[in-house]
Formats: structure tokens, C-alpha cells, sequence
């Protein structure tokens, strides 16, 4: 049996910047491990706010490489991108965008304008003190003192108001979505959420408190030698929906110290908790979950993970490359090749490979793609060398109907399924793969 393998871009479904600007964060390489072997712990709400088709990621990031991070409203070594979007200039022709989502962009400059790697994104410096950024779909995001301060397109407005730098308030459509409260030391100790529910005004409340983090020395020198405690989150409560509480310790019992972190969740309307223990070294880098041991190469910069019964799975990605490898538990290897060239196909998949144990192929997968970013093809081979296609041979717009190499036709029509017809058999596609 021959399977068919359809991609189709998120392009026939027209995105705008709104949706990766709020929306899309950084991912970690392994578990809890980032590409530099980092601790990252990802905290989101269960349920996130929205409000006028518009939704604000209640989210919080934990990054263990303390001293390497900012102080923030929720203390050292955490983040609050939807209040601490920025713009921070790298370099002379180089600009860095930090998300409300928790991601991150790069810009550079071209003439007077800057433009995201992928295109997608246009930057432009009004003034010394504004800076805004747009796209096509007639988005438009403008930051005050490098600060996030409105996001505008044809269905909203996100205001942020500030006292002083601190985010007291986010407006949307004129209307409070957000209201922030800090304690005397400057850290965030509540939140009031809004939004409207069956035609009513419903107020969630988030609360935070703060425990202290011992901090080592910065120097090599004094690499054990503790500078002092600095506050950090130590729990944060949705009233009665859920809570998180983070402990912290140090463990000697590696060769230096290293830090240790006890987690307990719990989810108060489904009635389920879990809790989990992480170690990582003074610089950040995991030691070990409850399930793994972990493992940082610093000169190949891959990371792996040791299981209890002695299987071992491991990430490895090549920033001049663009090539990402996964090697499983069992020994099959999943290899992805990333475009890295600046424009709008910008870490599109160009290939995916998977290799059996014994190294022998078990199929690759050949993408191409228009000069609009949109995937055209796709072809599958597999172990045997046998080939298949799928060929799109126009760009979708409203009515479009596509001709497939295999006889097939692709019909796109407004607020009509999306469908498929090979051999006079029509099928509805509800399942969309982006690239």
C-alpha cells in the first residue's frame, strides 16, 4: 500500500505576525535541557487569557544560567515575556526582539530599515526613543525605550501601560484585560485577569511569593564561594485552579557545588498533583531529572540522557549547518536539515532523514518551496529507493483548485472544507502540517 503524504503550508490560512509574536516560544533540546544543556522550565497558566479574539500567554520562564540573567519582576533566573518583550540593540546593524510569547528574533539591518532573517518581520527606528515593527498583514508592534508598549492589527489594539518601567496594566480594545500589583521590593505579587465569559466580566486572580537563591561567585577563582542570596519565585497560586512551589537547595554531593530544585504542582480542579527533583551544576547545566541522568558535551555541544534501565536517547544541532539529529532510545535517528538562508523559507525543513540502529536509511524527505515561502512539493523515499511526490502548482488563493502530479486535485474555496479528489474519491483535510 502506498501512503500519501500532503503538506500544506499555513499559508492557505493566511498568518499574521500576531500569531508568532504571542503565541510562539523558544523550545527546550531535551526534556528539561536546552541547547546549551541549560535547565529550562516552561510555566504556563492551564488556561490562558483571551480577550477580543486575542490571546495574552499568561507564561513563565525559569533559565538556570543565573548569572547570565537579568533581574526580573519574578527574581533572578526567571521571565515574564508578556511583560518584558523588548528590543535590545546587539550591535551597530543588529537588533534582538524578545517575544510576549517567550521567543526570540533576530533583525538586521538593511539601509535604514531592519528585517527579521525570514523577512516576515520589518523593523523601523522612528526616534531615538521608538521603534517599531510590521508586516504585511498589516500588523504593527511599537516599543517605547526599547520597551514593548502597543500591538495593533484590524480586529485589536494591546496596550501596555507602565508605572515607570514596571507593566501596571495591559489594555486591549480599550478595555482592562491585565492589572499588576508589586511588592515593596519591586516584584510582581499579583495579577488580575479579565475577560468576558456567557456576556460576563470574569476576574481570575494569580498570585506570587519569593524565596531566596544562593548565588555562587562569578569568578573561576571562587568558583564555591556563595556572594550571597537573591530573591526568586518560590510559588505562584491561580485560585482555585492551580499552584506551583519551587525549592531550592544546594547538593554537595557532586564535585562542586551544585544546585538543587524540588517542584510541586498541583492542579486544584482536576484534582492532580505531581511533584519532581532537578540537580544542575552552579552554572546552570542539568545533572539529572527523577527520570534521567544528563550529560553536556561542551566540546560538541551534544546533549544525552541516561534512563534507569540504560537506554540513552541525545540531541545534537549544528547552527552552521542547520542540521538537528535525535538519536531515540531504541537506536533509530531522526536527522532534520533546516534552510538557513535570509528570507521568507528562513529554517523552513529542507529535508528529514530517519536511519535505522545499523545506520541504514529508512527514508528521506525532500521539501521545496515557492518564493513566498509556501512548500510546492514533497518528496518521499523510502529504504528501497522508491520515490512518491506531491506536487502543489499554484499558490492557494480563494477558489483555487490545484493539480496534483498523481491526477489529483486540491479544491480551496471560502468557508468550504478543504478538499481532496484522486481517482474520483473526494476526502475532506482536516489535519494541517506546518513546515
Amino acid at each position: 500500500m502506498r501512503t500519501l503524504v500532503l503538506v500544506i503550508n499555513w499559508l492557505l490560512l493566511a498568518t499574521c505576525l500576531s500569531e508568532d509574536f504571542f503565541t510562539k516560544r523558544l523550545t527546550n533540546a531535551l526534556g528539561y535541557a536546552d541547547r546549551n544543556g541549560v535547565y529550562s522550565l516552561w510555566w504556563d497558566l492551564t488556561e490562558g487569557l483571551e480577550i477580543d479574539e486575542v490571546t495574552l500567554p499568561i507564561r513563565f520562564h525559569l533559565a538556570a544560567d543565573f548569572n547570565k540573567t537579568a533581574q526580573s519582576c519574578l527574581g533572578i533566573g526567571w521571565s515574564f515575556p508578556l511583560f518584558e518583550s523588548a528590543v535590545i540593540s546587539q550591535e551597530e546593524n543588529i537588533v534582538l526582539l524578545l517575544t510576549p510569547g517567550g521567543n526570540k528574533e533576530f533583525l538586521i539591518r538593511d539601509g535604514s530599515k531592519y528585517t527579521s532573517l525570514s523577512g516576515q518581520w520589518l523593523g523601523n527606528l522612528v526616534d531615538n526613543n521608538t521603534f517599531k515593527i510590521s508586516d504585511e498583514m498589516g500588523c504593527e508592534i511599537e516599543f517605547i525605550r526599547g520597551r514593548v508598549h502597543k500591538f495593533k492589527n484590524k480586529k485589536a489594539e494591546v496596550v501596555w501601560r507602565r508605572h515607570n518601567t514596571q507593566v501596571a496594566s495591559i489594555i486591549v480594545n480599550g478595555k482592562e484585560a491585565i492589572k499588576a500589583q508589586y511588592n515593596k521590593d519591586g516584584l510582581l505579587s499579583e495579577l488580575r485577569l479579565y475577560q468576558i465569559k456567557n456576556g460576563n466580566r470574569v476576574e481570575r486572580q494569580v498570585a506570587f511569593s519569593f524565596t531566596k537563591l544562593p548565588m555562587f561567585a562569578k569568578t573561576e577563582l571562587a568558583a564555591n564561594v556563595l556572594d550571597g542570596a537573591y530573591p526568586t519565585l518560590g510559588f505562584v497560586e491561580e485560585r482555585g485552579r492551580e499552584t506551583g512551589k519551587f525549592e531550592w537547595g544546594l547538593n554537595s554531593d557532586t564535585s562542586e557545588y551544585a544546585y538543587r530544585l524540588d517542584l510541586e504542582c498541583k492542579d486544584l480542579i482536576n484534582r492532580r498533583s505531581y511533584t519532581r527533583t532537578f540537580s544542575m551544576e552552579r552554572d546552570g547545566v542539568l545533572i539529572a531529572d527523577d527520570d534521567a541522568t544528563y550529560d553536556y558535551n561542551t566540546a560538541t555541544k551534544m546533549i544525552s540522557r541516561r534512563f534507569g534501565d540504560g537506554s540513552v536517547d541525545s540531541y545534537i544541532y549544528d547552527p552552521s549547518s542547520g542540521v538537528m539529529r535525535y538519536k531515540h532510545r531504541n537506536g533509530f535517528v531522526n536527522q532534520t536539515t533546516y534552510i538557513l538562508q535570509k528570507g521568507v523559507n528562513y529554517q523552513n525543513i529542507r529535508k528529514q532523514e530517519r536511519f535505522a540502529p545499523n545506520g541504514h536509511s529508512v527514508y528521506t524527505r525532500l521539501l521545496s518551496y515557492d518564493l513566498s515561502g509556501n512548500a510546492i512539493s514533497e518528496t518521499l523515499t523510502n529504504s528501497h529507493g522508491q520515490a512518491s511526490s506531491v506536487r502543489l502548482q499554484s499558490a492557494a488563493t480563494n477558489g483555487t483548485v490545484m493539480s496534483l502530479n498523481n491526477g489529483g486535485k486540491l479544491s480551496l474555496k471560502k468557508d468550504a472544507p478543504l478538499m481532496l479528489e484522486v481517482a474520483g474519491k473526494k476526502q475532506e483535510l482536516t489535519e494541517f502540517i506546518k513546515p
